[in-house]
């Protein structure tokens, strides 16, 4: 290869592009147009997944609803993962059900994580206090109706906020979804997020994703006395096997104290045409600073 040319076009474009010859290769086409090229000779699509996991924040402040761990626990209990992977990916994303996905290699499959379950989400809303004491669909508490705020940025896309929104208003709970232009960290109720994982180790994301304990916590606050204890371990020990039973214990108090909804992880697409005579060895790019290695270009 004597040159390269980058192009920066919209995801929505790629296909066409590809299809019309005037890519080569192209990173994160529009997963809905896929459908198009899937069964073309020319165009060998590619997919490897990802660490880029996404999720809902929850505010666990004090005064907030959400500080009550049983009404976390009931709008985690409702969300069907498979489902939402299909709405966000088209097909191209995996359900998650704690914060580090498999692909990452920390042992994450050894964590049960978090489950659909509807009759567990009605039964941690009861213990919650709430209940749909007027027959208006919408639980209350004290004579309030319960009413929740997703908070996402301008321009995001709103399948998976809506996906979620119908899902809670199954058992009762009213969300509304508001745009705000940036992504502050006290947002009223949730918020949508993702962690980009740079490297297999705790410290690289879900302990700098809730912001470390030393720091203190914005939106987990006041966490099981546990939570520092194992963030002790994994900052400090050296000890390969004691780090990795550290973190899993700290996958374990997050999925039961539910600081966030863990969702799905999106697969890394690539459109190749096979008709250019070169090969391309994709990898992970959320996992990476670059998704470019310098032995690509030789």
């Amino acid at each position: 290869i004597k040159s390269i040319t980058v192009k920066n076009i919209g995801s929505d474009t790629k296909v066409d592009a590809m299809l019309s010859g005037d890519i080569d290769l192209a990173q994160g086409p529009d997963a809905t147009a896929l459908n198009r090229v899937e069964n073309n000779d020319d165009i060998n699509i590619v997919k490897v997944t990802g660490t880029r996991e996404n999720d809902f924040e929850l505010n666990c402040r004090e005064g907030n609803p959400l500080s009550d761990k049983n009404l976390r626990l009931a709008l985690s209990y409702a969300v069907d993962r498979d489902v939402v992977a299909q709405v966000a990916g088209n097909g191209y994303s995996s359900p998650i059900s704690t914060a580090f996905p498999p692909s990452v290699g920390y042992d994450s499959e050894d964590v049960n994580g978090q489950v659909y379950d509807l009759d567990k989400a009605k039964e941690c809303l009861e213990a919650a206090g709430y209940s749909d004491s007027d027959g208006d669909g919408i639980v209350d508490k004290d004579g309030e109706n319960l009413s929740l705020t997703i908070s996402i940025a301008n321009g995001s896309s709103t399948a998976v906020s809506e996906t979620l929104q119908d899902m809670w208003k199954q058992i009762g709970v009213n969300v509304q979804i508001v745009y705000t232009e940036t992504m502050q960290s006290d947002f009223p109720g949730l918020r949508t997020w993702s962690c980009a994982i740079r490297f297999n180790d705790p410290l690289g994301a879900i302990w700098m994703q809730f912001p470390n304990q030393d720091e203190g916590s914005v939106n987990w606050q006041n966490p099981p006395a546990e939570v520092q204890e194992v963030g002790n371990i994994m900052k400090t020990s050296q000890d390969l096997e004691e780090r990795r039973e550290a973190a899993r214990r700290y996958l374990e108090i997050m999925d039961d104290d539910v600081p966030a909804t863990y969702l799905y992880i999106p697969e890394e697409i690539w459109g190749i045409r096979t008709d250019r005579n070169f090969e391309w060895d994709p990898y992970w790019t959320n996992y990476q600073i670059s998704s470019m290695r310098a032995e690509d270009c030789w």
